[in-house]
C-alpha cells in the first residue's frame, strides 16, 4: 500500500491514497475502504459507495483539520512521519473478498473518486 500526504501548518492539504472497493460473498452492498486513513463506507452499488466514501472522507478531514491534530491521528494510524514525507503502514487482509476496484486517488480534489 502506498500513499502520500501533504501537511502544512498542522492541516492536511493533499492526500493520495489507495482505496479498495469490494463485495463480500453473500452481501449485496459494495464497501469502500481506505486502510491508510482508517475510513470505511458502503453503498448499494459502486457509484454509491464512491459517493459515500467521499462524504466520509470530507467529514474525517473536517474534524481532523478543526482539531489541528493531524500528526497525532496519522501516527495513531501507523504512518511514519518525517520532515519531508509520510508513509502508511502495511495492513494485511485476512478476510476473503471479491475486489471490484482498487485505485490511488487524490482526495484533495473535489470529486476525486470519479
Amino acid at each position: 500500500m502506498k500513499g502520500q500526504i501533504l501537511v502544512q501548518n498542522d492541516k492536511l492539504i493533499s492526500v493520495a491514497v489507495q482505496i479498495y472497493f469490494f463485495k463480500r460473498k453473500g452481501q449485496s452492498c459494495v464497501y469502500a475502504e481506505c486502510p491508510a486513513l482508517g475510513i470505511i463506507s458502503d453503498g448499494k452499488n459502486l457509484e454509491t459507495a464512491k459517493k459515500m466514501f467521499q462524504e466520509a472522507f470530507d467529514l474525517w478531514l473536517e474534524i481532523v483539520n478543526e482539531k489541528g491534530n493531524i500528526r497525532a491521528v496519522l501516527k495513531e494510524l501507523g504512518w511514519k512521519l518525517t520532515k519531508t514525507s509520510v508513509t502508511p503502514k502495511e495492513i494485511p487482509y485476512d478476510i476473503p473478498i471479491e475486489l471490484l476496484a482498487s485505485k490511488t486517488v487524490n482526495l484533495s480534489i473535489a470529486g476525486g473518486l470519479n
